[in-house]
């Protein structure tokens, strides 16, 4: 009989740790003072609130942060260096550096990857909330969904965000926030995003 040896694929759990039923391993988690979506309390048609989401590219190795306006479908798409919390939150001071806008601000609600469980220093410097959906339920959060689709089109998934200028990416997604929408009463995210930041 030919000796298997002990490569990892040729072990049984390949070198992963059994789970026990009833026994729990944390590999890290949001800390349990966290917000959650059912705590907001918006209502449909309030500007100000924002989906925010990340996109990977190819072999997971870069990243982009998307942030949408709920009422508008504006979308703020940039570059991370990294896709960790200390990235996520200075990209987010980077955007929200508009008076105007941060003025404006009433939550963020986003999902519980590991990029967002800095979410008290975001409320700290941003002066608002961030609000976390359901583990496994990116329904709750279906506008920045949506409009990654639309990214997506543009930059698949095979696409290497480390090589690409951001630049170009604000030239796509300037070209999704200027698409005729009928949404949107047919206006563009753009035409209706300046109206409300006057």
């Amino acid at each position: 009989m030919r000796p298997i040896g002990l490569n990892k694929r040729n072990l049984y759990f390949h070198s992963k740790k059994k789970i026990h039923k009833g026994k729990k391993y944390k590999r890290g988690n949001l800390s349990n003072d966290f917000k959650t979506i059912k705590q907001t309390k918006h209502e449909k048609g309030t500007f100000g609130w924002f989906q925010m989401d990340t996109i990977v590219g190819k072999e997971k190795k870069s990243a982009c942060l998307t942030l949408t306006e709920e009422l508008t479908k504006f979308t703020f798409l940039k570059k991370l260096k990294e896709k960790n919390s200390t990235e996520v939150l200075e990209t987010l001071k980077q955007i929200f550096k508009n008076k105007l806008l941060k003025k404006h601000l009433k939550g963020i609600i986003t999902d519980q990857g590991k990029e967002f469980w800095n979410w008290k220093d975001i409320e700290k410097h941003l002066k608002t909330n961030a609000y976390f959906c359901d583990k496994g339920s990116p329904t709750q959060k279906p506008i920045v969904k949506r409009m990654n689709r639309d990214i997506r089109w543009e930059l698949p998934k095979s696409t290497d965000f480390r090589i690409i200028k951001q630049d170009k990416i604000d030239w796509i997604i300037n070209t999704i926030n200027d698409k005729i929408r009928p949404c949107l009463n047919w206006e563009t995210s753009t035409q209706l995003f300046n109206k409300y930041i006057k």
